[in-house]
């Protein structure tokens, strides 16, 4: 893929998130799915995480049918938001040049939803336009919700997910999952206290938490340690107050 730094790591994550259980190593994603991305007014959600998502669409690893909703505070209509979209993709994002044709395709699912995030209400419109896009372009219920936002509202987005009933699938065959932005928390506590709020909501099964600040030396290790030894090895940190593991496998011309 051709996201660089940041972009990578968010198309990393995003990909892995979405994966099927049944998805082969290096096959596209199968599953149609939703994604809710919150914040998408902002600067992160512009320069990174749209290109992100549009990197992986043009790889075939969106599934054969999907919706992006955006959802921020700023009053826009999905033709606003598709346009805004793309004029920060052609100027500031890292993915690199965008295909014209490609982007038409990919911009034809951007949606968008205004709201505030603490507004049950607007939670509630929000529910409705899932479901509805979701009848329309048989998605199944599947759902992803990026949390790209400022981390002080954070526990309000997951509450009010949580209250509107968009935290738990709504059959067997659906599956729904959340990423959160960095920072997870400011310190120990703060981190611990806002798994708790997260999980309080969710499964710890569908959540994704991004602090790669946290990871570096984890990752810096790991490709020291690729270029020495064949084998796979298990790294372990802690991100945001949150246990992970991980394997390191050596790749040619890792740098």
């Amino acid at each position: 893929m051709s996201c660089t730094g940041d972009g990578m790591n968010r198309t990393a994550t995003l990909e892995n998130s979405a994966l099927d259980a049944n998805r082969s190593a290096g096959s596209p994603v199968t599953e149609p799915c939703t994604v809710v991305l919150f914040g998408a007014s902002g600067d992160l959600a512009k320069r990174k995480v749209i290109p992100a998502m549009y990197d992986l669409a043009t790889h075939n690893s969106l599934g054969p049918r999907y919706a992006i909703v955006g959802f921020s505070r700023t009053a826009m209509s999905d033709e606003s938001f598709r346009g805004a979209s793309a004029e920060a993709a052609k100027s500031i994002s890292e993915v690199g040049p965008i295909d014209p044709k490609k982007w038409e395709e990919f911009a034809s699912n951007l949606y968008y939803q205004a709201g505030e995030y603490g507004n049950p209400d607007d939670f509630a419109k929000l529910a409705k336009r899932l479901e509805d896009l979701s009848a329309e372009k048989t998605l199944r219920g599947n759902r992803l919700f990026y949390l790209s936002t400022p981390p002080e509202v954070y526990p309000h987005i997951v509450e009010q997910l949580g209250r509107a009933g968009l935290a738990k699938s709504a059959s067997p065959d659906s599956w729904i999952r959340i990423i959160i932005e960095k920072p997870f928390g400011r310190d120990l506590a703060s981190a611990k206290e806002l798994n708790n709020i997260v999980l309080s909501v969710f499964d710890e099964k569908q959540v994704y938490r991004i602090d790669h600040y946290l990871g570096k030396d984890t990752v810096r290790d790991g490709r020291r340690l690729a270029r020495h030894d064949p084998e796979p090895r298990a790294a372990t940190y802690v991100a945001g107050g949150r246990r992970a593991s991980g394997a390191i496998r050596r790749h040619r011309g890792s740098q």
